[in-house]
């Protein structure tokens, strides 16, 4: 026999063993499973929760920075929802935000009457880890505002339990810390039902308190940029140690800035739809920026708004 005849014949033999074992091996057709699982394309959302009116509508403001900055179409937007009226709930759908209604999870232990009613709602976020259908999402709180395009966020090894960002201006002490004000992450029964477990034991948490407790060592902390406060724009000594209060390079940076203050004369804190809309006069330029993300919700806010 000639040896490219030979050749021949071993090349069908193996291919044939090949079938054979492809056919008979449950390991290789779990190989299979498995690759045909991670070629199938992932179901991403962009999830948030909503539990009153200003809250629904800055999902809406939301929706419109995301075409701003063409975020992918094959991302969804959800918005997990209690107590919201007809048109409100419209609206919202009429902006391709899909809606999922959700049990509102409080915290009711706080013996901090001032915390209590501020944060009161803020476990019902807890609810982002069940299964709402979505392969991995990005949760966002709804009273930020969105600086760029962050579809990126998506592609994240999944090497940690989930990704947010740097708590930057905590104590040492409380360090490692995240915020959660931002959370890219996939659905996780253990983790939804163990945090709901801690907050009903120790109910005077709030989601950030529990999350940390649970898995401060466990997660991928995002750069301080996709957390920002708004007050730390405004008490530039307060901005993370690698910015050294260079407003301009944060400008160029920022991912996403959460309202937690506005200037008052007693400096309670708010959020913007409960502020004063004019600005004051004479403002500093170091100020400027502060105000500009102000501006810049209110004038989606004003529009989306029912």
């Amino acid at each position: 026999m000639k040896p490219k005849q030979n050749i021949f014949l071993v090349i069908v033999a193996f291919l044939i063993f090949v079938i054979f074992i492809q056919q008979n091996n449950p390991l290789v057709e779990t190989a299979i499973a498995k690759v045909e699982s991670k070629n199938r394309a992932e179901k991403r959302a962009y999830l948030f929760y909503a539990t009153s009116k200003p809250y629904a509508c800055s999902v809406m403001v939301f929706a419109e920075r995301f075409k701003l900055f063409k975020k992918d179409p094959s991302i969804d937007i959800l918005a997990l929802v209690s107590g919201l009226d007809e048109s409100t709930l419209n609206k919202m759908n009429s902006l391709g935000i899909k809606t999922s209604h959700v049990d509102i999870h409080s915290a009711t232990g706080d013996k901090n009457s001032e915390n209590r009613e501020r944060y009161k709602e803020s476990n019902t976020k807890l609810h982002i880890f069940k299964d709402w259908g979505y392969d991995k999402f990005v949760y966002l709180d709804a009273d930020s505002l969105l600086m760029t395009n962050i579809d990126d966020l998506f592609d994240l090894p999944e090497t940690k339990l989930f990704w947010a960002p740097r708590a930057f201006w905590l104590s040492e002490k409380y360090q490692p810390a995240f915020t959660t004000v931002l959370i890219v992450g996939k659905p996780s029964k253990k983790i939804y039902e163990d945090s709901i477990q801690l907050s009903k034991k120790e109910n005077s948490m709030y989601d950030m308190d529990i999350l940390n407790k649970l898995y401060r060592h466990q997660v991928g902390l995002l750069p301080s940029i996709y957390g920002l406060l708004n007050r730390n724009i405004l008490y530039q000594s307060e901005l993370p140690a690698e910015y050294c209060g260079d407003l301009t390079q944060v400008k160029k940076d920022l991912k996403l800035v959460h309202f937690t203050s506005a200037i008052s004369a007693t400096g309670i804190y708010g959020k913007p739809w409960s502020q004063p809309r004019k600005k004051p006069e004479n403002i500093q330029p170091d100020t400027e920026l502060y105000f500009e993300l102000f501006e810049a919700f209110f004038s989606l806010y004003d529009r989306v708004c029912p």
